[in-house]
């Protein structure tokens, strides 16, 4: 896993498909991440609405983080 000391504190990595494993995110909070920052390149109607959001309100709540998603820009 992946956790880096930085000037704004302990920052986590997942990347995209990696937020859907709760062990992972978790292997996150046990390294002491302070925020975890997930890009990812998903489509929009890819996934249920709000199902993003969702697991990375579990996983910031269960493992003492914050969570910050970000997504692609534009068109393809």
């Amino acid at each position: 896993n992946f956790v880096y000391k930085t000037k704004v504190g302990r920052v986590g990595i997942a990347i995209c498909y990696d937020r859907h494993f709760p062990e992972y995110m978790r292997c996150l909070g046990l390294k002491e991440a302070e925020i975890v920052v997930i890009p990812q390149a998903g489509a929009l109607g890819e996934w249920t609405e709000g199902i993003f959001e969702a697991e990375l309100q579990v996983a910031a709540f269960q493992n003492g983080y914050y969570a910050a998603l970000v997504n692609r820009v534009g068109k393809e």
